[in-house]
């Protein structure tokens, strides 16, 4: 697959990106972009020239997490609009979410995250999640 220059900050259109919702054993996969916060996340990212949205998804996660999923039913589509202080486009994505099957593995950050681990669904109120990611999980019946 071809890597995308894609132009993540003021970009000049939106940017197309998956999401995977990982559950297995009671636990949801997430995954920490940064060490700057304790901000947790589902794992994904931008789709590459040429590939579907499952593709994404199934690479992402893997690149992401090192766990191997089957992509099932999307939840929803979400926009991530972020302004400046000039009130400019700073970030837009345009965020499909999907419900995806463990298939195997165990989570090691790689690619552009900081850590990748189970959070058990029953504490994930005792840890920060990215705006949205709590109606996700409820959405999923979580």
């Amino acid at each position: 697959m071809l890597r995308n220059n894609i132009k993540r900050e003021y970009p000049d259109r939106p940017i197309s990106a998956v999401a995977g919702v990982v559950i297995h054993n009671n636990s949801v996969l997430l995954v920490k972009k940064s060490n700057l916060e304790e901000l947790w996340s589902f794992p994904g990212g931008a789709i590459e020239i040429g590939e579907t949205l499952h593709e994404a998804l199934t690479r992402e996660v893997l690149e992401e997490t090192s766990i191997i999923i089957k992509v099932g039913d999307q939840i929803e589509n979400v926009n991530v609009i972020r302004k400046d202080a000039n009130d400019k486009i700073k970030i837009h994505y345009v965020l499909s979410f999907y419900e995806c099957t463990y298939i195997s593995g165990q989570p090691q950050f790689g690619d552009d995250v900081v850590a990748a681990k189970w959070h058990q669904i029953s504490k994930i109120n005792e840890i920060k999640l990215i705006d949205g990611a709590s109606r996700i999980l409820k959405i999923c019946g979580y």
